[in-house]
């Protein structure tokens, strides 16, 4: 165990802090610091990714532990992120893209793990860190939307909103009456309503493309081992 693995490890707890956080009402009753909270704990989860890769590579301190739980950490806390997403009501999210990046992560990361566990550790691509990046743009980018709803909310508009409708929390199909009851726009109101959408979307393409390339360069050698199995 070294400082590498730690922070590896530290990605692994921290996700479901996140998560509790972002539906937290009971530790910290005002939403907004709340959000605000899971925003900087997700933001440290994120850097434990990137600094424990440099790390490793100036100190020489990769392990055979740290290739075995490093993949898992990093699809904990993106796969965790975006299904907490799936469950939050005032976001308008496409399941099925969700799944798209679920079942790409849960099979590129098994086929990385079996391969490791047999010596035989897969080449790595391009894609893979072009996708890390349009994810956690992605997830970052939600979590802006949620803090921006979040002080709406909390404003006296956003609490006779709320009344009106009869409702505790913002739900989604109320999300674009909701920004114009602040005299935005329509095409504003639209455009932050689909964006997480959108964004979620082009991971998912992104996510998909990476797994095929991941798979394309490393054929090789999964077809090799089939072979051997048979």
């Amino acid at each position: 165990m070294n400082v590498v693995n730690i922070l590896t490890i530290s990605r692994v707890l921290l996700t479901p802090i996140i998560i509790y956080f972002l539906f937290d009402n009971v530790l910290i009753s005002n939403h907004v610091i709340s959000v605000v909270v899971a925003m900087l704990i997700f933001t440290v989860a994120s850097l434990t990714d990137y600094y424990d890769g440099l790390i490793a590579r100036k100190y020489g301190l990769v392990s055979r532990l740290g290739e075995f739980i490093d993949p898992l950490a990093d699809k904990f806390l993106t796969l965790g992120v975006f299904i907490a997403f799936a469950f939050i009501s005032e976001l308008f999210i496409f399941v099925s893209f969700l799944l798209l990046i679920v079942f790409r992560e849960v099979i590129i990361t098994g086929l990385r793990i079996v391969f490791l566990v047999n010596n035989k550790p897969m080449k790595t691509e391009k894609h893979g860190k072009f996708k890390t990046i349009i994810q956690i743009t992605t997830q970052s980018l939600i979590f802006f939307i949620l803090l921006h709803n979040a002080i709406l909310t909390q404003t006296q508009t956003g609490e006779v909103f709320l009344r009106e409708i009869g409702a505790e929390i913002l739900s989604h199909e109320f999300i674009p009456q909701f920004y114009q009851a602040f005299s935005y726009p329509f095409w504003l109101a639209d455009a932050i309503y689909w964006l997480p959408n959108c964004l979620i979307i082009i991971s998912a393409y992104v996510t998909v493309r990476s797994g095929i390339a991941y798979l394309w360069s490393n054929w090789g050698l999964i077809w090799s081992r089939k072979n051997r199995e048979n």
